[in-house]
């Protein structure tokens, strides 16, 4: 998981989305709008899938 502007690996995101801009979130090419999965002003937990292992 890369998250911009962060120089440090995490191994979970706690975060809520924004009710005023997208938030973008990049998984292996792909972009995916977290408004448009998971709705405005909703608290989400990001977490690796079980067995990905860190390919950096």
């Amino acid at each position: 998981m890369q998250i911009t502007g962060f120089n440090l690996k995490i191994d979970y995101l706690a975060y809520v989305v924004g009710t005023v801009s997208d938030h973008i979130l990049h998984i292996d090419r792909k972009d995916f709008s977290l408004r448009e999965l998971c709705g405005q002003n909703r608290f989400i937990l990001i977490t690796p899938a079980s067995g990905i292992e860190d390919g950096g």
